[in-house]
């Protein structure tokens, strides 16, 4: 087999019908890339989510003390190392947050939002659990008196575009000094489930030493929300009986509510969209490859009827059935590779402009972008794969004909067909005149003299079409 001159012959081929071949190779293009790009961001997502959460060390548990009620921060601290595994907890904070309103005057328009103060313990360069990503701006440890300064959280900041430093005013008339901006874990995405689901133009957080806050709700020395982190292994739910026991104990009245980061709802919300995200990208995907497939179809059936009475010469002559239907087969293997290479270049860009569009809409502490080998990977196996299943059937069906079927002309079957379809056998009605066939057949002997005598059987066409199937191998009274 002369793999050159078979590679020459399908080149001829595709360029008889570049038209299609652009066309079909453009929608695998656009299924594989969009299947590359999107996935690709899909994957970049969750690494960077992972990544963040860590980086700023989110809680394992929280322990949120109902509305209105308030406990003695040492106090809370003494109860924790009483619990029976206590070493099982690594870290606790106890914060204090409650409802404000924000006013920021640094543009001709003040801007006046319902908020959240958040009092965190800033000493030792705290917070260390749900830690601040400062953005811009100056943290609290590089602050003279750090009791009057706020960090504001920096969706809110970077959607009215306010400078890292100024004043702003809290509900009583309370003035501090905004020292800077930043991301905090809980805030990747402003949901305040407290008071509705807001974004960063209508809700503001502000960030205080846990002192400030005590003094701004006036609850000095004390706290009602704690943040944990369990060590590798650690029972949370343990853990959450111990705490209730506790509080039943030492702080008796007080309720409680957890939290882990899953009922969050920022965390819970980014992650549950990776999910449905990556279902609506495969179907995109799948439905671009789909059309490819079709297209890919519907080439290979034209290319094999064209090619009929060749396949049908090269079977009546032995010629392997293999290297006959390898021909078109190669036809839909090369627009298969050609659209797929365009289509992984195609998913870079997406991906890297997808890339781009998502942290420019969602700033995150880290952004991974990796390449993703194994979805390209995935990507170009589906872009060859689906094409060339596609061409197989046609091949195979032509290839199961018989060779003098296949050498018969495409008019003459399509009249067959239509005489099964309508009841009636190929061969029906040509049997009243096989008399008068086998008299015109012996007037046709092959003798020069009564070649005038032959011509003159042709006077009947539709009993010429007849006779022309019940001998096969003579043409002289086949229809021109």
């Amino acid at each position: 087999m002369n793999t050159r001159l078979y590679l020459r012959w399908t080149w001829r081929d595709l360029r008889a019908r570049w038209l299609q071949v652009v066309a079909i190779a453009v929608i695998i293009a656009l299924g594989t890339g969009v299947y590359a790009g999107l996935r690709s961001v899909n994957g970049w997502q969750r690494q960077s989510y992972d990544a963040s959460y860590a980086l700023l060390n989110m809680y394992d548990l929280r322990v949120r003390l109902t509305e209105g009620s308030y406990v003695d921060a040492d106090e809370l601290r003494a109860a924790l190392d009483e619990l029976p595994h206590a070493d099982w907890i690594t870290a606790a904070e106890p914060r204090l947050i409650m409802a404000t309103l924000v006013e920021v005057n640094d543009r001709e328009t003040p801007i006046l939002v319902p908020g959240r103060i958040i009092g965190v313990d800033i000493a030792g360069g705290g917070p260390t659990i749900n830690r601040l990503h400062l953005m811009k701006g100056a943290p609290f440890a590089g602050q003279a008196d750090p009791s009057h300064s706020a960090i504001l959280e920096y969706n809110f900041t970077r959607h009215y575009d306010l400078p890292a430093e100024g004043t702003l005013r809290l509900s009583g008339g309370q003035e501090l000094d905004r020292i800077g901006a930043a991301l905090l874990p809980e805030y990747f995405m402003v949901m305040a489930s407290e008071i509705g689901f807001m974004d960063e133009s209508q809700f503001a957080v502000v960030v205080t030493p846990l002192e400030t806050a005590q003094r701004l709700a006036e609850q000095p020395g004390r706290v009602n929300d704690l943040l944990l982190t369990l060590a590798d292994g650690a029972d949370a739910g343990q853990i959450r009986a111990e705490i209730e026991q506790m509080m039943g104990a030492h702080f008796k009245g007080t309720g409680v509510a957890f939290m882990t980061p899953a009922d969050d709802p920022a965390y819970s919300t980014l992650y549950g969209d990776l999910e449905s995200d990556d279902r609506i990208f495969r179907l995109i995907a799948y439905l671009f490859l789909a059309g490819a497939a079709f297209g890919a179809f519907n080439l290979a059936t034209r290319i094999v009827e064209a090619q009929r009475r060749q396949i049908g010469i090269g079977m009546a002559l032995g010629m392997p059935r293999a290297q006959i239907a390898l021909r078109p087969l190669l036809i839909g293997v090369q627009i298969a590779l050609l659209g797929v290479i365009f289509g992984l270049l195609l998913g870079w860009q997406i991906s890297l402009a997808l890339a781009r569009l998502l942290n420019d809409f969602m700033p995150l502490p880290v952004m991974e972008t990796p390449f993703k080998t194994g979805i390209f990977l995935q990507a170009a196996a589906l872009g060859v794969l689906l094409p060339v299943t596609a061409t197989v059937y046609p091949v195979w069906r032509a290839v199961r004909m018989q060779p003098i079927d296949a050498i018969r002309s495409g008019a003459l079957i399509r009249r067959e067909r239509a005489g099964a379809a309508a009841g009636e056998h190929p061969t029906a009605g040509a049997q009243p005149d096989t008399d008068a066939a086998a008299q015109c057949a012996a007037r046709a002997a092959p003798d020069a003299a009564d070649s005038a005598q032959h011509r003159r059987c042709d006077h009947d066409p539709d009993r010429d079409d007849r006779y022309a199937r019940l001998v096969p191998g003579d043409d002289r009274y086949r229809r021109s």
